[in-house]
């Protein structure tokens, strides 16, 4: 985009490489890609024609997304574009403003957050178009992800009994629907709509999905989607309490449950990444200082199709 953009303007923008931002009407095919540092990439990994988009977390601004998308870049071979999900600032009130967009978030209020429906309109029309999708989402970009795929999975399913010819084309979205690729880094989110194939990463030590995600939730008030695949926020509220204050009732204790909560047929692969006394270190996407692959979520990432075979470095897998 032409000129300065302040952080707040690049709410739900798609991000290129060296910080250029794209408007959110821009076609995909339009917006050069982070490429991959040959140089960085993992033994036996090699570039790829394939692109990934990339959702950030919270307290993110447009610099550290840029770090990211080239640690995606280096780690997975891919291309990558990112979907930019602002920040209110570093400080106390920006914080408390990033965590109430994750409460609307949750509700369910996704029109409010600019980057859900970028994402969204992002999703629906490659699906249109039939090109592939293939999302990475950390933190609050799981909440993104979730919302995103919610709102096209809803209006999919509505379309698709129209007897004309939007119908049909909302029934073939639909069987297409089944081919989008999610990966969640630490994801906020507790539930996400059925179809997508899912592989969620979630260390142990990090607090935002061991409370608010996959991993805190227990068997009698697990937050399973509705029927309208829309998330239960007062039940989300609830689990989230009792797993941070009653013992035993935290972690995620039914295996089952979280596999249906991640998607049908979704892998929940455990880590156990533990970085010193600050349980926020251990929600890091990327680790400062170290080589792209080395540290944090990403260092964790193993190809999409042996993550859904469960072929990990550890054996703490669930599906």
């Amino acid at each position: 985009m032409p000129g300065p953009v302040s952080e707040q303007q690049a709410d739900g923008l798609f991000l290129g490489p060296n910080g250029q931002l794209y408007g959110k009407d821009t076609p995909l095919a339009d917006i050069p890609t982070v490429r991959p540092n040959p140089a960085n990439l993992p033994p036996g990994v090699t570039p790829s024609n394939a692109t990934v988009i990339h959702i950030n977390g919270i307290q993110n601004d447009v610099a550290v997304q840029q770090q990211a998308l080239q640690a995606v870049a280096d780690r997975t071979g891919f291309n990558v574009i990112g979907i930019h999900n602002s920040t209110a600032g570093a400080s106390l009130a920006g914080f408390v403003q990033d965590v109430g967009q994750c409460t609307l978030d949750k509700a369910g209020l996704y029109n409010f957050n600019p980057a859900t429906v970028t994402a969204a309109q992002t999703i629906y029309k490659s699906l249109q178009e039939g090109t592939p999708v293939h999302i990475m989402a950390h933190s609050q970009g799981a909440l993104v992800t979730s919302g995103a795929l919610t709102m096209v999975r809803n209006q999919l399913v509505q379309d698709a009994r129209l007897p004309d010819a939007a119908g049909q084309e909302a029934r073939e979205m639909l069987e297409r629907f089944s081919e989008v690729q999610v990966e969640t880094f630490g994801g906020a989110a507790a539930s996400y709509p059925s179809g997508p194939q899912y592989v969620h990463y979630i260390n142990t030590g990090d607090p935002v999905p061991m409370t608010l995600g996959l991993g805190g939730k227990d068997d009698l008030f697990r937050n399973d989607i509705n029927a309208d695949d829309r998330p239960s926020f007062m039940r989300e509220i609830i689990a989230s309490s009792l797993s941070m204050t009653t013992p035993g009732l935290g972690g995620g204790n039914d295996w089952r449950l979280q596999q249906a909560a991640g998607g049908p047929g979704s892998v929940v692969h455990y880590v156990n990444d533990l970085r010193g006394m600050d349980p926020f270190a251990n929600h890091d996407f990327m680790q400062a200082g170290d080589a792209p692959h080395t540290g944090g979520y990403i260092a964790q990432r193993v190809p999409f199709e042996e993550a859904q075979r469960g072929n990990f470095h550890d054996v703490d897998t669930h599906r």
